[in-house]
């Protein structure tokens, strides 16, 4: 079995398949978006409980790892605003359910 985690650590540059993405047809600013959004799944109105922290990891550690690959962070704005954009229109069970797409997909390029 394949345990996976850390979908919202994920970025273009060290993401495992790449070419699973673009044949997908999502580009590099959708995919730090997704990445975003893949939080969704594990978040109650933005904040974790106790039974999604071993899947979600655990609270305020997220973004403070000092041993992370450096990354360039040019599309960083342009996947913020698309992430607010779409978490301003959609309602709470809407997100779980995006979060859920989103680690899927992310998934499906780790196989």
């Amino acid at each position: 079995a394949v345990a996976t985690c850390c979908h919202h650590r994920c970025h273009p540059a060290t993401y495992v398949n790449p070419e699973f993405m673009a044949m997908l047809g999502i580009s590099r600013l959708e995919f730090q978006a997704m990445c975003k959004m893949s939080s969704w799944v594990c978040s109650e109105m933005g904040e974790h409980s106790s039974a999604t922290n071993n899947a979600c990891g655990s609270p305020g550690t997220r973004g403070n790892d000092p041993d992370a690959p450096s990354r360039d962070t040019s599309g960083d704005s342009a996947a913020t605003r698309l992430f607010r954009n779409a978490a301003q229109k959609l309602s709470q069970a809407e997100k779980k359910r995006v979060g859920a797409m989103c680690k899927l997909i992310i998934d499906g390029g780790r196989i």
